[in-house]
């Protein structure tokens, strides 16, 4: 078997260069992307956090929501019967100006407002 001594060089200088390009290139480059890698995951699980927060918040809305509408049904406040009636003939067209109407709508929201103050 006759080896050659370039043949020996250049497997001095293959371990040479692969080594050199093993620890000068492929290093780094598996070194950020392990990093990125691991960037987007935590970017994942702060998702996947964030998610699981909205939706807890979201029922405990719903659950607020339905706990105020029972409290709404059955603390509701009762109709009274109004402190006075009209009558009029029915054959008989109500003729307003626009200044009666007027005064007619205050007087029914202060009234209103009045009642409201009075239910709790």
């Amino acid at each position: 078997m006759n080896i050659n001594a370039t043949l020996l060089v250049q497997m001095i200088n293959f371990g040479i260069t692969y080594t050199m390009l093993r620890l000068l290139l492929f290093k780094p480059a598996v070194a950020i992307i392990e990093a990125e890698e691991a960037h987007i995951a935590k970017i994942l699980d702060d998702i996947d956090h964030k998610k699981n927060m909205v939706e807890a918040i979201t029922e405990e809305r719903r659950e607020h929501w339905r706990l105020s509408q029972e409290y709404v049904e059955a603390n509701s406040p009762v109709l009274i019967e109004p402190y006075c009636t009209v009558q009029q003939d029915r054959d008989t067209p109500i003729k307003s100006s626009d200044q009666d109407i007027d005064s007619l709508v205050m007087a029914v929201y202060t009234s209103i407002e009045d009642r409201i103050k009075h239910v709790h």
